[in-house]
């Protein structure tokens, strides 16, 4: 006689078929699996559900999303806030690994936004990794940073409040990763004594009417606050173009991609750095000066010397 597949079957550790093939990332088998009556809701011997595994690998890829899609075609519910052994729900891992597109995915299906704890800035971030080598991946930056402030956009859509240690974390984040402009940097050298990233920047379009060259060249942080948006950064980070260009043109100058990178991860976080640093100056000098006079020191500051304002008012090394 033909038996039925016990599909829930769980290992040794807990793990299910399912679990293996969410980490693996086999959309087919995923699908097969659930529509076999696989249960989404079992947790292995850590506490983690599918959904857990998702966001753990840190990959914004079409996983999360066919999870939700099939459960949903077969009347499923999804448990999309249990939380594991470490008391950590998907939310909070989507967090950690900065996976906007995934966190979109698990609050548009419920994910309890208002109940979310931030936790502390030892695991925002920490265990992120770059894929290949730093001088054909230095677009790892650019992902990194817009990645988190994207995050934060959204969390803050959902009604969650950044408080001063939230930001804090981030700041490190940008610290740790070397997101932070050089004084090197800044006659962009690395862009115009390479003609051919002139032109292939003038061909890439990072929004409405706007190329990556003009980006670099004409637009300061402030006006580009105006016209490109973190997701666009985000978006610009994923693509094919941008993420070829140090291997096309920095293949003997691989320091050159990583200020290019730099350069945009500056402006990106401008705005971000600039309203978190103000209240922190004007309390670091005891507020000596107006509040107009303040504000013009700190629009003259990069993000280094910010990050260093925030760390020195807080009591942290920098």
């Amino acid at each position: 006689m033909n038996q039925p597949v016990q599909v829930n079957v769980q290992d040794k550790f807990g793990n299910t078929a399912l679990h293996f093939a969410v980490h693996f990332g086999k959309g087919e088998k995923i699908e097969t699996l659930l529509r076999g009556g696989a249960d989404i809701n079992l947790v292995n011997a850590v506490g983690s559900t599918p959904l857990h595994l998702v966001c753990h690998t840190g990959y914004d890829d079409d996983t999360m999303e066919l999870l939700f899609k099939i459960n949903e075609e077969l009347d499923r519910p999804v448990r999309v806030d249990v939380t594991d052994n470490l008391g950590r729900t998907p939310l909070q891992l989507a967090v950690a690994k900065i996976s906007p597109i995934n966190l979109d995915i698990l609050v548009n299906n419920g994910a309890d936004v208002a109940s979310f704890v931030f936790r502390d800035d030892s695991y925002f971030g920490k265990e992120l990794k770059q894929s290949g080598s730093s001088e054909f991946w230095s677009n790892f930056k650019l992902r990194l940073a817009s990645g988190a402030l994207l995050v934060v956009e959204r969390l803050e859509r959902g009604g969650y409040e950044l408080d001063q240690s939230d930001a804090l974390a981030i700041m490190k984040l940008f610290a740790e990763h070397g997101l932070f402009e050089r004084a090197a940097d800044l006659d962009k050298h690395w862009y115009y004594d390479y003609p051919l990233l002139e032109t292939l920047a003038r061909e890439v379009t990072i929004a409405p009417d706007l190329s990556l060259h003009d980006l670099i060249v004409s637009l300061s942080p402030e006006e580009a606050k105006k016209r490109v948006t973190c997701e666009d950064y985000f978006e610009l980070a994923r693509g094919y173009e941008v993420r070829h260009l140090p291997c096309t043109v920095w293949h003997d100058e691989p320091a050159h991609g990583q200020a290019f990178f730099r350069h945009l991860c500056e402006k990106l976080s401008r705005d971000f750095f600039q309203s978190w640093a103000m209240d922190l100056f004007m309390k670091l000098i005891h507020y000596r000066l107006p509040l107009e006079c303040g504000q013009m020191i700190v629009q003259q500051l990069n993000n280094q010397d910010l990050y260093n304002i925030c760390m020195a008012a807080t009591g942290q090394s920098s």
